[in-house]
């Protein structure tokens, strides 16, 4: 929900000069745009200034992404409390590995 009410604050807000480039899919890519990867699912998301918790609510259905799934930026673990700030440029998904036949 956050996220939509963000993108429909966007378009409201936006200039022409604010829209950089068009990516590959053909949609204008804005400042507030990063790069959310899980699994094979790779797209860009107005989640600049959410907190990773926030995102991850926004994009759970979306993106199909496991509530044990670990946020990564720049490749480094971070917690949900984490801010996307403007140095952010993917962040990513992933769920956490388990070695075969090993016990714990």
């Amino acid at each position: 929900m956050r996220l939509r009410q963000r993108q429909l604050e966007q378009e409201r807000t936006s200039e022409p000069s604010d829209i950089a480039t068009q990516g590959d899919s053909g949609t204008p890519s804005t400042d507030a745009n990063v790069l959310v990867s899980y699994g094979t699912h790779h797209s860009p998301f107005p989640i600049r200034g959410l907190s990773i918790r926030e995102a991850r609510e926004s994009l759970s259905r979306l993106m199909n992404i496991d509530e044990t799934a670990v946020a990564v930026i720049n490749g480094a673990a971070v917690e949900d409390d984490t801010i996307v700030d403007e140095q952010v440029t993917l962040l990513s998904f992933v769920k956490p590995a388990s070695i075969r036949g090993c016990s714990r």
